[in-house]
């Protein structure tokens, strides 16, 4: 039996990634090669993506509207992840080390999804770049952005993300899929999560400022550089900048831990922590809220002094 044809009979048997990788003797990289492989010779092969971190393949033998869902155990009541927005790689205002610091943090705190609201990379526009040439600039971003076995990211792409489409006639999102089998791209502009019988709805506008689809209890929202919650058609996040200053942005990189609570299968109430990225990851402030109603409470109590300084800059 070929290493191919024992791969096919692990999917068949439900194995993650992870214990391919361990039976098979090959790294995640390896193994997604050869999945593209056997795509390329006509198998519809899939992935399912789980709350751990996991991901599963199986052959599809059905032509359908593909979902991105993240599976969950019915007995699971809670998710958390952590938002980011606005990377900028490729240009001068880009902060790595800030990336790899959230990534070491939701590694810490066994956090296993990272939720992004766009503008992974600069493009060619906006402000100036370290790195012009498109091809390379999107080259740079796989070799900065981290890599962990057990975390997924689940990303929209903005308007800086689709010039090398505009400029080259590059999708993106299928260099993304071809490249990178842990980031998950929902969709250019919007996408939908479906967790559970809900859905956070990412966004990041390209050509239409107002959400295409506002059925979503949660909306998830880059491009502003700020965060900001709001309500209206449903609640609103905006979630904040990971690079550095920009001339809109809250000042400093930072990002949100978000943990969100389930009844019945559907978001209950959320938890929203306000993370700043300097030497180490800092929560600053946290936002409660109820998702079946209008109450939100506002927790600014800062742990410490260091903290209560670099608070002072923000207000929601």
């Amino acid at each position: 039996m070929t290493i191919n044809e024992k791969l096919i009979e692990l999917i068949n048997e439900d194995k993650s990634v992870n214990e391919i990788s361990t039976i098979l003797n090959l790294s995640n990289k390896q193994i997604y090669s050869r999945i593209k492989t056997l795509k390329s010779i006509g198998y519809n092969i899939k992935n399912k993506y789980y709350y751990n971190g996991n991901i599963k393949y199986y052959i599809d033998k059905l032509l359908d509207n593909e979902e991105t869902r993240i599976i969950m155990n019915q007995d699971e009541n809670e998710f958390k992840c952590v938002a980011i927005s606005d990377l900028h790689i490729g240009s001068m205002l880009e902060n790595t080390k800030a990336l790899d610091l959230i990534y070491n943090y939701c590694i810490v705190n066994n956090i296993n999804i990272v939720i992004n609201t766009g503008d992974l990379i600069n493009g060619s526009f906006g402000c100036r770049n370290q790195i012009d040439d498109l091809n390379k600039q999107m080259k740079y971003f796989f070799k900065v952005y981290p890599f962990d076995k057990n975390i997924l990211t689940f990303t929209c792409l903005g308007d800086h993300d689709i010039s090398p489409l505009n400029e080259l006639g590059i999708d993106f999102k299928k260099v993304i899929s071809d490249k990178r089998n842990d980031i998950v791209v929902v969709g250019y502009e919007e996408g939908k999560i479906k967790l559970k019988d809900d859905y956070i709805l990412l966004r990041h506008p390209i050509n239409n400022p107002n959400p295409i689809n506002p059925s979503s209890a949660l909306v998830l929202k880059g491009h502003t550089h700020k965060m900001r919650i709001s309500t209206g058609y449903s609640y609103l996040v905006n979630v904040p900048n990971l690079c550095n200053n920009f001339l809109n942005s809250d000042g400093l990189p930072s990002a949100l831990k978000i943990t969100l609570k389930f009844n019945r299968n559907y978001f209950s109430a959320g938890n929203f922590e306000h993370l700043i990225v300097q030497d180490k990851v800092y929560p600053i402030s946290s936002v409660n809220m109820d998702l079946n109603g209008t109450k939100r409470e506002f927790d600014n109590n800062p742990k410490n002094k260091q903290l209560k300084k670099i608070q002072e800059k923000y207000v929601y």
